[in-house]
């Protein structure tokens, strides 16, 4: 796993110790096979970057749980109105969105992000071909931030 550690790495080399970076999810609405989108598996190694490194990547598993309850404060969302409430809430630096086309949607420029970062599961595919490690098509992660 080497080769995949230190790309995500490169991917999140921009931040800094004790920043936080917000994965936009979108709303499992009370179904646990939902959580993190079915990106649970490919979650795992930016975690562990993100424990490397000493920032905080969120939702992790532990913000679920302690958000799990009726009228805790919102995780989910993916809608650029979403996403710029919940760092605004959870002080996040950074934001990654994930997609399936190569190329950023311009709906996240528009609303104020500017693009630190790609990293494309697609590269890897041949090193998944043997096994199927999520359900649907691998993604294209963008690291956003928003333009102060």
């Amino acid at each position: 796993v080497t080769e995949y550690v230190e790309r995500m790495k490169v991917f999140l080399k921009s931040v800094l110790p004790n920043q936080k970076i917000l994965f936009a999810f979108g709303d499992p609405n009370g179904i646990y096979e939902n959580i993190f989108d079915g990106y649970r598996v490919l979650l795992e190694l930016p975690l562990y970057v993100s424990m490397l490194k000493g920032f905080h990547l969120m939702p992790d598993w532990w913000c679920v749980f302690e958000t799990n309850y009726s009228g805790a404060p919102n995780i989910w969302g993916r809608s650029p109105e979403m996403v710029i409430q919940n760092m605004q809430y959870w002080k996040a630096d950074y934001v990654i969105v994930y997609q399936s086309e190569a190329e950023l949607d311009n709906i996240w420029i528009e609303s104020g992000f500017e693009t630190i970062n790609k990293f494309d599961w697609k590269n890897y595919a041949d090193n998944f071909a043997e096994e199927q490690i999520i359900n649907g098509a691998l993604p294209v992660w963008w690291l956003l931030r928003r333009k102060t």
